[in-house]
């Protein structure tokens, strides 16, 4: 393969990563939120043992989050068509990066910061207290030098890099 080949297949694979980190980060953001994500690591369980009495609705959004989860390659198997069979099965690449899962989902706090979905929404000035995220979110990855995962890295680059990049637009 000739080299400038291999490197926008190296290219392509870090902007599908960047995107991912922008949806993983929301997802487990949302996961945790909703109080599935922490008793989902402890034991393997169902969306109905982790949310009883879940509307169609809310069944359909975790749903989607889950489908997210295992297009990653976290969870074995994409979710089933009732909260009884939509299980959460972490693999072991799952468990591994939900090592830094406070990270995700610090990042996914940055971006839901954004208000609105207004075609400037990421593109206006950034209140104070995103920048501020922002900034916190950028140090700690600096701190991190080579300690995390490769994917998990550029998940947390690339969720940091779109909102800038929007707003450089």
């Amino acid at each position: 393969m000739s080299p400038g080949r291999a490197s926008r297949g190296a290219m392509r694979r870090t902007m599908f990563l960047s995107q991912d980190g922008v949806v993983l980060a929301t997802t487990l953001r949302g996961l945790d939120r909703v109080g599935v994500l922490e008793p989902s690591l402890r034991e393997q369980s169902s969306l109905a043992q982790l949310c009883p009495g879940l509307s169609a609705a809310a069944f359909g959004a975790q749903r989607v989050a889950l489908h997210g989860l295992a297009a990653a390659g976290w969870l074995r198997e994409p979710p089933g068509l009732s909260p009884e069979r939509a299980l959460l099965r972490w693999t072991e690449t799952g468990r591994a990066a939900m090592e830094w899962r406070r990270r995700y989902i610090a990042l996914g706090d940055f971006l839901a910061g954004f208000p609105g979905n207004a075609d400037d929404a990421w593109t206006a000035a950034w209140d104070p207290r995103q920048v501020t995220r922002f900034a916190d979110l950028v140090a700690a990855r600096e701190d991190d030098g080579d300690e995390l995962p490769a994917a998990v890295a550029t998940h947390l680059d690339g969720g940091l890099a779109v909102p800038a990049m929007l707003w450089l637009h």
